[in-house]
């Protein structure tokens, strides 16, 4: 919709982050089937990391139909999809077999995967 100008959250934190030490941040909303999981933990983890684990997720599963089938996503197993790319976040952050992660979903599969950096905290990023 034209009444939506939404700043991609994660491009405006690392900004906030920059100017800032001591500020919590978090998202409002981020939808995680408009992200490939992997990507999404690698960028996660480098914005704990640079601001030195102030940042808190909130995830939610969207409503603009149109933006999640853009992504490659379905509507419609947007809960399921969130799901299993939260899975896949928390096994990157704490893969530290030097053979890499294994993950096999209905979603998304991977053998062998790294994601650096890892997060601030050795919890990973909180996800809300």
């Amino acid at each position: 919709p034209d009444d939506c100008d939404l700043p991609d959250p994660l491009e405006l934190l690392s900004f906030v982050a920059g100017a800032t030490t001591d500020l919590g941040l978090a998202t409002g909303v981020l939808v995680p089937p408009n992200h490939h999981p992997v990507v999404l933990a690698k960028r996660l983890a480098t914005l704990d990391r640079l601001s030195r684990g102030r940042v808190r997720i909130c995830l939610g599963l969207g409503w603009m139909r149109e933006e999640i089938e853009a992504c490659g996503g379905d509507f419609d197993r947007r809960g399921k999809i969130a799901d299993e790319a939260i899975a896949v976040m928390r096994t990157l952050w704490a893969g530290t077999d030097p053979a890499g992660a294994d993950f096999d979903g209905e979603f998304y599969s991977f053998r062998g995967a790294h994601s650096w950096p890892k997060p601030h905290r050795e919890s990973g990023v909180p996800l809300y």
